[in-house]
């Protein structure tokens, strides 16, 4: 299973920013085997994080235009 969040944000005056996250499990899976599960927690909680980041500066960008 992979997460893949695509977001394209598309401004009044035509301007358009997009971006893209990707959550791959069997990376998340060999995390927790190796590192153990607060690991794979925290490497979920930064796959979130990046998002939540990125969306707010792509829909800031284009919200200042």
């Amino acid at each position: 299973m992979n997460v893949n969040i695509d977001v394209s944000i598309r401004g009044d005056n035509g301007g358009a920013e997009s971006y893209r996250v990707v959550l791959n499990q069997d990376e998340l899976t060999n995390i927790v085997k190796k590192e153990g599960l607060d690991a794979g927690n925290k490497a979920l909680q930064g796959f979130v994080d990046k998002f939540t980041n990125q969306f707010r500066e792509k829909l800031g960008a284009v919200i200042n235009r």
